[in-house]
């Protein structure tokens, strides 16, 4: 392994030299260069919450009109990142700067740990991918949501609990994790019971954060982006709960045909492996399913890499991680492709979909059964 040594130093040194060329050159100079859309002032994404404070003095709800954002945007996030923007003080530019610089510095350090324990060029590819660098660039808070959700499945025990406790609060979603803590009844339990306490307490937000997020069909993913690309590009009414149906049926008809066991046959994968695979799948697919999600939250499916390096069939991995890839370059694919970029980038996102559908049934399935035999021998042992 010492000939890979180089993959998390190399993905820290090109972050440091990107931001050392924005501080040399110009954010937007720099960006741009990369090929990434950028907006000014920097770290745009995270300017909702700094600016739902103004609006906060005006007596509104930023949830719902947020005149203290640069660009108008509403806050599409819980209202707990308001108390977080309150305490550190966001109106102070500087204070600002530096915890998104924190979420950026947090992200690369747990992908550096990803890295390590599983090297690859594929990880280095998707860290300056076009999305990656766009979460980036941006600031948004799925860097640090991210972070928590791996870390958590590091640490284990009450900082794992608190982690993914604490992401739910910020984003909601991680909460589709929770499978990946299975194998920990304890954590799982206490986790699930204080991720349903969260839900409770954002219940009446959920509505609004839901409206307040638009659909898009571009640099997104999901039933209903796919759904708008349809009714967009080609004047087709194809409803989302449909396009779901159909991508479900063919993960199904994978995973019980004779050939994907065969197919889905992985190497020895050890035990964090496959809790990773279950963690940023299960995000995957269940935002896919239930919303029209920015390809940020991509990011989630670097935890699916070192799962997918473990196949056997070198040609579906070799498909797979073209297909990350591809999913990961909207921007560029649809600069010098157009359309048809923009559609091998949607194809890419459903295969990944399908693909991890199966493969997370397998699994359960694979449980399932060790459960049963499991019960059957305690059965048995006790009669006799």
């Amino acid at each position: 392994m010492k000939e890979w040594k180089f993959v998390p130093s190399t993905i820290v040194l090109g972050y440091v030299s990107i931001f050392a060329s924005c501080l040399t050159f110009g954010w937007e100079k720099t960006w741009k260069l990369l090929q990434i859309p950028t907006m000014s002032p920097p770290f745009a994404d995270m300017r909702t919450v700094q600016g739902a404070l103004y609006s906060v003095s005006l007596g509104l709800d930023p949830q719902l009109v947020n005149p203290g954002d640069p660009w108008g945007r509403v806050m599409n996030y819980p209202s707990i990142w308001i108390s977080v923007a309150d305490y550190l003080n966001f109106q102070t530019e500087l204070n600002y700067l530096i915890f998104v610089s924190f979420q950026i510095a947090l992200f690369l350090l747990c992908l550096s740990i990803l890295a390590k324990d599983n090297p690859s060029t594929t990880l280095i590819l998707l860290s300056f991918s076009g999305t990656t660098l766009l979460c980036v660039e941006r600031g948004n808070n799925d860097l640090l949501v991210f972070s928590f959700v791996f870390l958590a499945l590091r640490l284990k025990g009450i900082a794992s609990i608190l982690l993914i406790t604490l992401a739910t609060l910020m984003k909601i979603y991680p909460i589709f994790a929770l499978p990946a803590f299975v194998r920990q009844r304890k954590v799982l339990l206490t986790t699930l019971f204080g991720c349903l306490s969260c839900l409770a307490l954002l219940s009446a937000e959920l509505v609004k954060i839901r409206n307040s997020t638009p659909v898009s069909y571009g640099l997104s993913y999901g039933s209903r982006s796919i759904s708008k690309a349809f009714e967009h590009e080609v004047r087709i009414d194809l409803p989302a709960i449909a396009i779901s149906i159909c991508l479900i049926i063919v993960a199904l008809l994978i995973c019980f045909s004779k050939a994907s066991y065969s197919l889905l046959k992985f190497k020895n994968t050890e035990r964090s492996v496959e809790e990773l695979f279950i963690a940023g799948g299960s995000v995957y697919v269940i935002t896919f399913f239930i919303g029209s999600n920015f390809d940020y939250r991509l990011i989630f499916l670097l935890l699916c890499v070192p799962m997918f390096l473990k196949l056997e069939r070198t040609i579906l991995k070799f498909g797979l991680i073209l297909c990350l890839l591809v999913a990961f370059n909207y921007g560029p694919l649809n600069l010098v492709f157009g359309s048809f970029g923009s559609l091998v980038n949607y194809v890419a996102k459903a295969f990944l979909l399908i693909s991890i559908l199966a493969i997370l049934f397998q699994m359960a399935l694979k449980s399932s059964k060790k459960l049963h035999l499991g019960m059957v021998g305690n059965r048995r042992e006790e009669k006799l």
